[in-house]
């Protein structure tokens, strides 16, 4: 439903942009399938921590949970910026869930204990620290152990387009059905109820 593509390495970013604009030529705007995404975090090299946005109007087009989608005129892509603190940490706790929990994460069972040696390795390639920040507090902050975190970041990207997609149907379900027989319904039912 949803593929959200890294696009915070300078030297891809062009190119990401680019197959997102091809992918989503024909559909309505807030239909694309593929999206490009940049990650903020307190301790990421060459960017800040994420702000959230506090309504929509202007670039900002959607606001989730901990991410939010911006127009970038520029470039004429909708960029999704992430809070890769927060969705990083959501990752490791679901891992750490039992497998019956509701959210839990799980891998499969394989045959050889090193056949997910690459994955392990990948994902705790960064490390949680609380870290004290002047005038905010305690604060979470990812540090980075090895460069080789891809799957990390394709995991906490995967969280967050999997927030997306559940806040969408909660939300179109949510909505009244406004097609010609519902109509017709509802003003049936109000008459009835004016001459009873």
């Amino acid at each position: 439903s949803q593929v959200w593509i890294d696009s915070g390495w300078h030297e891809h970013q062009a190119a990401v942009y680019e197959f997102c604009r091809q992918a989503a030529q024909g559909l309505q705007p807030g239909q694309e399938v593929y999206r490009p995404t940049k990650g903020f975090g307190e301790r990421q090299r060459g960017t800040t921590r994420y702000r959230a946005p506090k309504a929509r109007g202007g670039d900002v087009r959607y606001i989730g949970l901990q991410f939010d989608m911006r127009s970038q005129p520029s470039a004429r892509i909708v960029l999704v910026h992430v809070n890769s603190d927060f969705w990083k940490s959501q990752l490791h706790q679901r891992l750490a869930m039992s497998a019956d929990e509701p959210g839990a994460m799980t891998i499969y069972d394989a045959a050889s204990r090193l056949e997910h040696r690459e994955y392990s390795d990948q994902i705790t390639a960064e490390v949680q620290k609380e870290q004290w920040m002047d005038g905010r507090g305690e604060v979470i902050v990812w540090e980075r152990v090895s460069r080789q975190n891809h799957y990390l970041d394709a995991g906490y990207l995967s969280l967050a387009a999997g927030s997306f997609i559940a806040a969408e149907i909660e939300r179109q379900q949510s909505q009244p059905k406004d097609g010609w027989f519902d109509r017709q319904a509802k003003q049936n039912a109000k008459r009835r109820r004016a001459t009873a």
